[in-house]
């Protein structure tokens, strides 16, 4: 995720001929554009049909929106959220078919202050602001409504929130604001998109507002990213996705259509941090893959079916969102690594994880993150009263291991019981590999002494271990002296030196370097 909090967590360190036609562009030749443009660069379409892209080349930097001459009116729902509690992040007024009904914006889950991986809550009450209009332009005219309700968050598979406003759909369509309609298809792999959000990372203060990028929507992916476990994210590589961008509408360029909500980047993230918090990774048959520079977003298919005559109304026969009605499992997140004992016998972790919120539940572990969401292979009912604690081991084969737990409150497994598709998960990663990535370490000479600095590289470098002296007194390979510093920075008197810094660096997991040697002179 790449919302201010989240990014604390890392590491310091398409052209067309176009007609212009009632404001709006209007490809000529697709045919030319085919043969005379790369594909993978230019935006392309059949004939007829608006560019709401205004030609803006995929792949290319993302551009700043003005609107102070209406020219953008139909991007006006994209606005600025920030609920209290939460994430700075982009949402978007979406039609739910009636004036009458309240008016609602669609963001990320995150944004409003929901962080655990199963968490999910329904009719949450609300303070903050939702500000439309949102133009480097418009700075005068932007339009502020307050946030009365959150509706519906999960972060459990996905990454979603809507939340009510105190102001109708008709109140926002008088002051000018037209809601966005949302896809009732995915759009599939290779179609044109947009991305329009307000960041607030990486830019410039007075620069932090509507911009748009354009690239292509790809492949389809189940990802980890640190706890949480994403499911059906489509990939995109449309550029400058930064915090703030998160929530932002990924919009079908063609139809003007929101076919998804943007979630999360691996861009700025990295080479050593996979999985990890702002660097999320997808799940493949041999494994897990981190892809560079690469955006994942949420289809918002299901959410139309959810509003009743203008109403968000989660219990509609026709709304097959997340109910929320699932187990909560405590267990202690983090990659584990086996321990060998005297004898040279390895023992492997197990879950130890508690399970709680109903009477009854079953589980599987698996190495497929897309098994949990198939009742094949769970367990059979377990009461919950006798066995609390799910303390399978996570296996012997190092890797990613998921722990599915779903739960109802009658000993007979039934429909009402919590749906394999909404399942609670938890996952963790066998790892009894120590790290040969040697740390970085920062230094800077000044007049009377020099000062180190070690950097962390998460989660393949996470602790550290370390003892200093002179060259002739230090031996890097005894363990003896070795401390756990509680600062990283280091300063040597120049009269002292030279000197001799020793580092073990140790992952997440747990496992150890081999001592590393930094000469200080």
């Amino acid at each position: 995720m790449f919302s201010n909090m989240a990014r604390q967590f890392m590491t310091n360190w398409s052209v067309n001929m176009l007609l212009r036609k009632n404001g709006r562009y209007l490809i000529l030749s697709s045919l030319f554009s085919t043969i005379f443009l790369s594909p993978l660069t230019t935006a392309v379409a059949s004939n007829n049909q608006y560019d709401w892209g205004e030609g803006l080349i995929n792949f290319s930097d993302s551009t700043l929106l003005n609107n102070q001459q209406g020219e953008h009116n139909h991007w006006r729902a994209i606005a600025r959220v920030s609920v209290s509690g939460g994430m700075t992040c982009t949402g978007t007024f979406i039609d739910t078919g009636s004036d009458n009904g309240p008016a609602y914006v669609l963001t990320n889950g995150h944004c409003t202050g929901v962080w655990n991986e199963n968490e999910f809550q329904v009719n949450k009450k609300a303070s903050g602001s939702v500000t439309f209009n949102y133009f480097i332009d418009t700075k005068e005219q932007q339009q502020a409504y307050s946030a009365k309700t959150i509706k519906w968050v999960t972060m459990r598979g996905h990454d979603l929130a809507v939340i009510e406003l105190n102001a109708t759909v008709g109140e926002l369509k008088q002051a000018g604001i037209t809601p966005m309609k949302l896809a009732t298809k995915v759009l599939p792999e290779n179609n044109d998109i947009l991305i329009i959000g307000a960041p607030t990372d990486g830019v410039p203060y007075d620069q932090s507002y509507m911009r748009i990028a354009a690239c292509i929507q790809e492949s389809t992916h189940n990802v980890i990213e640190a706890h949480w476990n994403w499911f059906s994210a489509q990939r995109n590589k449309c550029h400058d996705i930064k915090g703030g961008s998160s929530g932002s509408p990924i919009i079908n360029r063609y139809t003007n259509e929101v076919v998804g909500v943007l979630n999360t980047t691996t861009a700025g993230s990295s080479d050593y941090a996979v999985c990890f918090n702002g660097a999320p990774c997808e799940l493949t048959e041999n494994g897990v893959e981190k892809q560079k520079d690469s955006n994942y977003a949420f289809p918002v298919t299901q959410l139309s079916a959810c509003f009743v005559n203008g109403i968000f109304d989660l219990n509609a026969s026709s709304c097959t969102l997340d109910k929320g009605n699932g187990v909560t499992l405590d267990y202690q997140y983090g990659d584990a690594k086996s321990e060998v004992d005297d004898q040279g016998i390895a023992h492997y972790p197990n879950w130890e994880a508690s399970v709680k919120g109903h009477d009854y539940y079953r589980y599987k572990v698996t190495s497929s993150h897309a098994a949990c969401q198939d009742i094949y292979n769970y367990s059979g009912v377990v009461a919950t009263e006798l066995q609390p604690v799910i303390q399978d081991t996570l296996g012997t084969q190092e890797g990613y291991r998921f722990l599915c737990v779903i739960g109802g409150n009658t000993p007979e497994y039934s429909e009402h019981w919590q749906s394999p598709q909404h399942a609670t998960i938890a996952h963790k990663k066998l790892d009894s590999t120590p790290p040969t990535v040697k740390p970085p370490l920062h230094i800077e000479s000044g007049e009377d002494s020099v000062f180190a600095q070690l950097g962390y590289l998460p989660p393949e470098i996470s602790l550290f271990k370390v003892k200093q002296g002179q060259p002739d007194k230090t031996d890097c390979n005894n363990m003896e002296g070795y401390r756990i510093p509680f600062w990283t920075n280091f300063f040597f008197k120049r009269e002292e030196l030279p000197q001799v810094l020793c580092v073990i660096a140790a992952d997440q997991a747990g496992n150890e370097s081999a001592p590393w040697k930094f000469d200080i002179k």
